[in-house]
């Protein structure tokens, strides 16, 4: 009897600090399929999730114009953590989402069109404890932010140069930072 009320306990502080989303309020709802190959499940993988206008009947003029109502939800309907890694209602934006066991293959929900949703859940909770940072270099100026939990600032001593990198904006450093 011990063991039950324990893992109830446990339970419950894991959702704490992250906000139930009533995802009947929201307009659409489209499934994001990952074709992972490997042949061993991945715990609490954060993947990447690229969208544009189109995309699984995604439209932008159906979002709030800061892009803080689109969601994500396991087949439960229990929203996932997440993090708006760029915002680019004229092309292609892209969001973090920790899956909590990623095979192949892995569906998931995609939730738009709440004008009134609440604030997102803290984004450090879309990546695992074991990350020791997260720098996505999309920060203007000499410091980068670190995603993660630890917040783990980075400060590149120089503003460098900004490109378009494969998973968001990347940086140039020239060794001496």
């Amino acid at each position: 009897m011990k063991r039950v009320i324990i893992a109830a306990a446990v339970a419950a502080l894991s959702l704490v600090g992250f906000a139930a989303e009533d995802f009947a309020s929201y307009a659409h709802k489209a499934y994001v399929t990952f074709n992972y190959t490997g042949e061993t499940p991945l715990e609490n993988f954060t993947a990447l999730v690229k969208i544009a206008d189109g995309d699984g009947g995604f439209s932008y003029s159906a979002c709030r114009a800061d892009g803080q109502d689109v969601r994500f939800a396991g087949g439960d309907d229990v929203e996932l953590p997440s993090e708006v890694g760029a915002w680019n209602p004229d092309g292609t934006s892209e969001f973090w989402v920790k899956i909590p066991v990623f095979t192949a293959p892995t569906r998931i929900c995609m939730y738009w069109g709440n004008e009134n949703a609440g604030p997102r859940g803290d984004v450090a909770k879309a990546w695992d404890k074991n990350y020791a940072g997260v720098w996505h270099f999309d920060d203007e100026g000499a410091v980068m932010k670190d995603s993660s939990s630890y917040r783990n600032h980075g400060v590149t001593g120089t503003t460098s140069p900004r490109n378009a990198g494969m998973a968001g904006v990347c940086r140039t450093f020239d060794g001496n930072w």
